[in-house]
């Protein structure tokens, strides 16, 4: 290196140590917001479930028993603790989002269903009633021709009655013309004699 190049060489490396040494100072201080940290809140029972399960632990009652790896020693009867489900999250939509509120219908509308079901009402009535009607009408009507067929039988039974005493009177005559009959004599009897008496000599 010539006594030119040097002075050259020197002023370069104190300039590349200046722009260095300026890189590793401290970062200034500027005047960054401040982000606030949220203070966390703590939900009521009744809404903590609406949005987490708590885990679900169930009591066992365990009584006295013999332990298993040293038959001379026994357990007191105990209560243990067992979880059965972790806690999870509730993924259950609120109702509100389920179901829509859903707008009542006017007054007018509610008016006009309930007369159109009063109508319905009536005319089912009216229909019954007419059935009903024309059914005892058809009744009224058996019982008449069950009346007349009653009381032709009643003719028919005095009729056949007359009839029977007519029978019972001729056989009583009969018989009575045939026990008189019997006290006749017979008709041998009532010949007369054909012996001649003897002639006189």
């Amino acid at each position: 290196m010539n006594n030119h190049t040097y002075p050259m060489f020197i002023y370069i490396s104190g300039v590349t140590a200046f722009v260095i040494l300026t890189g590793c100072h401290s970062t200034p201080d500027y005047p960054f917001a401040e982000i606030p940290t949220p203070s966390p809140s703590v939900l009521p029972p009744e809404s903590a479930v609406n949005v987490w399960y708590p885990d679900q632990i169930a009591p066992y009652a365990v009584g006295r028993y013999i332990d298993s790896r040293d038959r001379d020693v026994m357990h007191e009867s105990h209560t243990i603790y067992r979880r059965e489900q972790t806690s999870r999250p509730n993924l259950t939509p609120p109702a509100a989002l389920m179901f829509p509120p859903v707008a009542s219908p006017p007054a007018i509308t509610a008016t006009s269903m309930f007369q159109d079901a009063l109508t319905a009402e009536l005319n089912q009535q009216r229909a019954t009633s007419k059935a009903i009607l024309d059914q005892a009408k058809a009744l009224d009507q058996q019982l008449g021709r069950l009346n007349s067929q009653s009381r032709e039988f009643h003719d028919t039974l005095q009729e056949l009655g007359r009839v029977r005493e007519q029978f019972l009177a001729v056989s009583n005559r009969l018989e009575f013309i045939e026990r008189q009959l019997g006290k006749l004599p017979s008709a041998s009897s009532l010949k007369p004699s054909t012996t001649l008496p003897a002639s006189a000599p």
